[in-house]
């Protein structure tokens, strides 16, 4: 490969990022600034809030295999130059995810109060109570989501980062502010606290969902979304999807199934441990998010890349994106980890809260760079619609790392937790990137068939 070539395939990806990193960059500081507005109703409702996003996150998961499929055979399609058959995709999975969405939706919110005690016990009678009643509102939320993951993937497998970006800075300047007011109230109008918090979110959702419709309902968007026709595909890319997705939705599904399940022996530790893991977590998700950006738009180019017959310069990609976000993150992370006692401090208001949060700091900022690389080689990998790999790799860190030392410290160790819980979140990712990386210096993930 020439060096022009190599500059101008440097370019591209830069082009694709810089939009798809700003766009996660804004829900980062969002993300951030709720985290503080919860805060401030109370570590029970920090803990609370917690348990709900994350119920939300395993039934976003149950539906991944759509929006997996449709960036990894959008991307293919677009590099064949099949942009007709594209489009009919794009309308059934949209079509798809809505009516699954709203099923599960209602089965969770019927099941609030049992999810609830599964998830953080019956021993803190408050806390239960907040989680049911978080639960139940969150849930609603998530056939917007659903819907709005689904234009992402199609505008991202097509190359438009720039329309994400643009709807997201609408999106969570609407939400910050509907939160505040819902939350804390304005002038004659009351907080509403946690239901308040629970309300915003569902607000927001059906924002993005609103917007991202538009966009597609223009008739100026090559993956135009034709609503009273029927979508005609071209005959097994629906099949393809699901063969491409299927390993992502049991991947997320028993990750997140994990991830819920680890909030039982949190709350055996107490709220506390438990409310300064979600500061910890959001405090490194300052860089975490933003890295998904670049996942993002490597997805984009590796997946061109192999639909137009070139593995070579997927391989290119792979190994770029890979060198240098591994230098940048390493850099970052350290600047992160002398910002990180001021951060906490911000949602910790008190002194318990924020030594717990505190006592987090080193582990959570050494895990930080593997967090960040695994989400750049899950771009890569999830491009080349390498999925079955990353459902290996999140499981193998997950469920014998992270649940099983949880447990062990909740009933043998709870004088260790704070740290204890950090170090497993460590060697979670450690795992996880170890398995990654053997699969992308094997090179076999560019021969994939999707």
């Amino acid at each position: 490969m020439e060096l022009g070539e190599k500059r101008a395939l440097r370019k591209r990806f830069i082009s694709l990022a810089l939009p798809a990193l700003l766009e996660q960059a804004l829900i980062m500081i969002s993300s951030v600034i709720m985290m503080m507005f919860y805060g401030q109703i109370g570590v029970s409702a920090v803990a609370a809030i917690g348990a709900g996003t994350l119920l939300c996150s395993v039934l976003q998961a149950a539906l991944a295999v759509l929006q997996t499929g449709t960036l990894v055979l959008v991307a293919r399609l677009y590099g064949q130059g099949r942009i007709s058959d594209a489009a009919g995709l794009v309308t059934s999975a949209m079509r798809w995810s809505l009516a699954l969405s709203c099923g599960v939706s209602l089965i969770s919110c019927l099941a609030a109060g049992t999810i609830a005690r599964w998830t953080v016990g019956t021993q803190d009678i408050q806390l239960l109570t907040q989680t049911t009643s978080y639960i139940r509102l969150a849930v609603w939320s998530v056939p917007f989501t659903s819907f709005s993951l689904v234009c992402d993937s199609a505008l991202r497998g097509g190359g438009d980062m720039k329309t994400p970006m643009r709807i997201a800075l609408v999106c969570q300047g609407a939400y910050l502010v509907a939160a505040y007011i819902l939350i804390f109230g304005l002038w004659r109008l009351p907080g509403l606290g946690l239901t308040g918090a629970g309300l915003a979110l569902v607000a927001y959702r059906a924002l993005e969902f609103t917007l991202k419709g538009i966009r597609f309902i223009n008739g100026n968007n090559p993956l135009h979304l034709k609503i009273f026709t029927r979508p005609k595909p071209a005959p097994g890319l629906m099949r393809r999807v699901c063969r491409v997705g299927l390993p992502t939705t049991g991947e997320q599904v028993i990750l997140q199934l994990g991830y819920l399940l680890t909030q039982r022996p949190l709350a055996l530790m107490g709220s506390s441990v438990m409310a300064a893991y979600q500061v910890a977590n959001s405090i490194t998700t300052i860089l975490t998010q933003t890295v998904i950006g670049a996942g993002n738009a490597a997805a984009t180019v590796v997946g061109n890349s192999l639909g137009a017959g070139r593995q070579d310069i997927a391989r290119f990609y792979a190994r770029e994106v890979a060198l240098w976000g591994t230098g940048i993150i390493c850099v970052l992370s350290v600047v992160l980890y002398f910002c990180y006692p001021t951060l906490a401090h911000l949602y910790a208001k008190t002194a318990d809260f924020y030594q717990a949060a505190l006592g987090m700091r080193l582990w959570f900022m050494l895990a930080t760079p593997l967090i960040c690389l695994f989400n750049l080689l899950l771009g890569i990998l999830r491009g080349a619609g390498d999925t079955r790999t990353q459902m290996v790799a999140s499981n193998m860190g997950l469920w014998p790392v992270r649940l099983a030392l949880y447990w062990l410290i909740a009933l043998k160790f709870p004088q260790h937790a704070i740290t204890g819980v950090a170090v497993t979140v460590f060697l979670d990712f450690a795992a996880r990137v170890a398995v990654q990386a053997v699969r992308l210096i094997r090179g076999k993930w560019v021969k994939v068939e999707v």
